[in-house]
């Protein structure tokens, strides 16, 4: 017996009579998911973020001197 995979990817879905468009990527509740569940596009996002602001704070710091 030989099984064949079939990847059927052109399906449409709708609810309440709205036909949903397909996606390569949506941003819900702030977290990136992309067609694949695969979370590499959120991790970059996440990287650049936290790079910027890592770096302001540095700058930043240059100006803010605490005295013990």
């Amino acid at each position: 017996m030989l099984f064949t995979k079939q990847n059927d990817t052109n399906f449409n879905v709708q609810i309440n009579n709205h036909l949903l468009s397909r996606t390569e990527c949506v941003k819900y509740l702030g977290v990136i998911i992309d067609d694949k569940l695969i979370r590499k596009l959120h991790i970059t996002l996440v990287k650049e973020q936290v790079s910027k602001a890592s770096c302001i704070i540095c700058k930043l710091g240059h100006y803010f001197h605490s005295d013990p």
